[in-house]
């Protein structure tokens, strides 16, 4: 990787990273404090007319269920929140190595009532659009187009903050909550907190969301590829 970073440095016109984490590691790493830009994905549904409700009473966690994506510490923050919250539900979608796993978890604590794992689905955009908000509780992202994705529907967050991607997309009390990574109490302290917002503030939150995503757009990301091309 060192290597590979040197070359780059001292070959390329320009370098573009995914966050502007990967541009402080790379003008670290190489020296190199010009030419080096970061340019994040464009967000995958646009800006959508969503108008999520806290009266939906439902929580969406999506992702790989694998052990970097850590839902087995998401479940368990849960397992201390739901008696709190009557009437919601945590809502995961996905697939993965995980599940069986995980399902033994639900089991064990009791939860079959409040947690649901569903299927991957080509339309998830269907989740967005009936979740109160959304929890991500990866040990590890790049660039979380889930996080990009919710916002897009107007969907505060709930997130772990870790390595890299959640500090790019989620600004704590504005958007959503940053909650210590892995840290279970945390996790479930801001879960009741999110659910019983004053509606005031949960409509800051979905505005806040929703314009924050806008930077994000097919145009402007696409603006930002062209100024680069146009000065090679």
């Amino acid at each position: 990787r060192s290597l590979s970073r040197f070359l780059v440095a001292k070959y390329s016109d320009y370098i573009v990273t995914l966050t502007k984490k990967d541009k402080e590691i790379w003008m670290n790493k190489t020296g190199r404090l010009e030419n080096i830009t970061a340019i994040a994905n464009p967000c995958t549904y646009g800006i959508r007319n969503n108008n999520p409700s806290l009266e939906a009473r439902t929580v969406l966690a999506i992702g790989r269920l694998c052990k970097i994506k850590s839902f087995d510490l998401l479940i368990r923050a849960w397992s201390c929140s739901y008696k709190d919250l009557s009437g919601w539900k945590l809502i995961i979608v996905g697939e993965g190595e995980e599940k069986e796993n995980l399902l033994c978890l639900i089991n064990k604590l009791n939860m079959e009532d409040t947690v649901e794992i569903h299927p991957f689905s080509d339309r998830v955009e269907e989740y967005y659009e009936k979740a109160s908000f959304l929890c991500l509780s990866s040990q590890f992202e790049g660039f979380p187009m889930v996080l990009l994705e919710c916002l897009s529907f107007s969907l505060p967050v709930v997130s772990f903050d870790c390595d890299l991607g959640p500090r790019e997309l989620v600004f704590h009390n504005e958007n959503g909550f940053l909650v210590e990574p892995n840290n279970i109490e945390s996790m479930s302290h801001y879960i009741i907190k999110m659910a019983n917002l004053p509606i005031a503030e949960y409509e800051r939150m979905k505005l806040f969301a929703r314009s924050y995503a806008l930077n994000f757009s097919l145009e402007n990301i696409t603006k930002q590829w062209i100024q680069i091309i146009e000065n090679l």
